[in-house]
């Protein structure tokens, strides 16, 4: 899920706090961090760290240790050099190798973390109710899922949030899906810009929350054929019921996919 590949960590670093913070840095600057804040260090960091005079690159890491950060991880692949990795080390700072984008990777940590502090996640996607559940729809910007569940509101089922979608578990272990506060009040397509909910749908369409009862992932598939496969899927400790959507590149994820995704969803 983080990408992480390698771990170097000084003695006894298991023992360090982590709090529910996590930063993404792309410059080399001075900064208060919460402590147990998870840092991570995008590939400019990391080579501007390679290059600048040594005393300047320990200047950094000595702030990020005096901040207390519980973790340094360096974002897509290639990891420091051994001699900065030993900075780091003798300043007890766990170093982290990662495959993962810093802007992917600071989403998915900030994901557990809130699962773990806050029993709650949060996640890109459009959520929508059907036969009583709610469906999260995810994938990337602008592939048009707005756009495709928005067409699937003029024949049943209701809305519940676009862009970001806040999933808690109860104290019966349900997940329960709703739209963040901020946003979910207002929904965003190609067609329409960003408008409220209200002036879209009538009211008696649009709820708050629904039990979460399963997920349909579109992913951009390249070269290939669209393409619908079931299996299941863990959020917060639940198994549920997921499709994969394969979209070749430069098509759109349209009602019609939609609905078989639901149909292979129910199957």
């Amino acid at each position: 899920m983080l990408g992480i590949y390698e771990t170097h960590g000084p003695l006894a670093w298991e023992g360090k706090v982590v709090g529910p913070h996590v930063k993404t840095q792309n410059y080399i600057t001075r900064g208060r961090h919460n402590i147990g804040t998870i840092v991570i260090l995008s590939p400019r960091v990391r080579e501007r760290l390679a290059s600048v005079q040594p005393a300047r690159c320990r200047d950094y890491i000595l702030n990020l240790a005096s901040s207390k950060a519980a973790a340094v991880i360096f974002a897509r692949c290639k990891g420091p050099s051994d001699e900065l990795k030993n900075e780091f080390l003798r300043h007890r700072l766990p170093v982290m190798l990662s495959t993962l984008h810093e802007s992917t990777l600071e989403g998915r940590l900030c994901a557990v973390i809130q699962e773990k502090f806050q029993g709650r996640i949060t996640l890109h996607a459009v959520a929508f109710g059907h036969q009583g559940k709610a469906v999260l729809v995810t994938g990337p910007s602008g592939i048009g899922k707005t756009t495709a569940v928005m067409h699937l509101m003029r024949t049943g089922g209701c809305w519940i949030a676009d862009d970001t979608v806040v999933i808690r578990k109860n104290s019966e272990g349900r997940l329960w899906a709703g739209g963040h506060p901020r946003v979910r009040d207002y929904l965003h397509t190609s067609e329409t810009g960003i408008v409220p909910v209200g002036s879209a749908l009538k009211y008696a369409r649009i709820r708050r929350k629904a039990e979460l009862g399963g997920i349909i992932d579109v992913i951009q598939a390249g070269n290939e054929a669209c393409g619908f496969s079931a299996g299941r899927k863990i959020i917060m400790g639940k198994s549920l019921p997921r499709v994969c959507v394969r979209v070749p590149d430069g098509s759109f994820f349209d009602k019609n996919m939609l609905i078989r995704a639901l149909q292979t969803l129910e199957r």
